[in-house]
């Protein structure tokens, strides 16, 4: 179950449906678990000051659904193929590769969550590009935003950022990089891993994130 096809199906009618939402998790498709934390809050639920506490409930219980399900669910792709489209500033061209989709050489490599379409993953590379979010040796990264504003996960390890390695010839090609969750190989939490401080400021000032946002991911905290 993808994460935007579950976000769909959680939020299907606004504060009524939340209400709701312990029938539906307690499903094959939800968790009883999930079902149990959602009606102690439901029991307090007067409103809507109490619908971010039940989104962050819920985000989480579809992000560990995702992660759990990630060697059985990620699209491979086993070969190198280019996106059809250039970006639209640079003209650019990108591929995907199989190392960080499931294919030949991704084992213990970052991966692109399952939840996402090669689509988003080409769009996350044309914003980077459109916004110059470049650090020193020329790598791009780049964010995915849902429709509040918030940032979605776009790698198995939860990352909400994405790399982009600088090449002077070929198509390019990326892969989730920050901030990796304690399920994460340890060696990818190490400071060279950790993107230039000024990446995280020219996401903020090209408005693809809130300073709150920043501050959070510059502490290698889900934001």
């Amino acid at each position: 179950m993808s994460r935007q096809r579950a976000s769909r199906r959680v939020y299907p009618g606004g504060a009524a449906s939340v209400c709701n939402l312990p029938k539906y998790l307690a499903s094959s498709e939800g968790s009883k678990r999930s079902a149990h934390r959602l009606r102690q809050v439901q029991g307090r639920c007067q409103g809507w000051r109490h619908l971010a506490v039940l989104g962050k409930i819920i985000r989480s219980d579809v992000r560990r659904a995702i992660h759990g399900a990630r060697g059985f669910v990620m699209p491979t792709v086993n070969e190198n193929t280019e996106h059809p489209q250039l970006t639209s500033k640079n003209q650019l061209r990108y591929q995907f590769t199989p190392k960080h989709h499931g294919g030949p050489g991704s084992r213990g490599q970052a991966q692109w969550l399952a939840a996402l379409t090669l689509a988003e993953e080409f769009a996350i590379f044309d914003e980077a590009d459109s916004f110059e979010i470049l650090d020193g040796k020329g790598n791009m990264y780049g964010v995915l935003r849902d429709e509040s504003g918030e940032l979605r996960d776009v790698g198995t390890w939860e990352e909400q950022m994405a790399k982009f390695p600088s090449t002077t010839s070929g198509p390019w090609h990326g892969y989730p990089c920050w901030a990796i969750n304690k399920s994460g190989p340890s060696n990818r939490r190490r400071q060279k891993m950790f993107p230039p401080k000024q990446v995280f400021d020219l996401l903020q000032e090209a408005g693809l994130i809130s300073e709150e946002q920043r501050d959070r991911l510059k502490r290698g905290d889900h934001a």
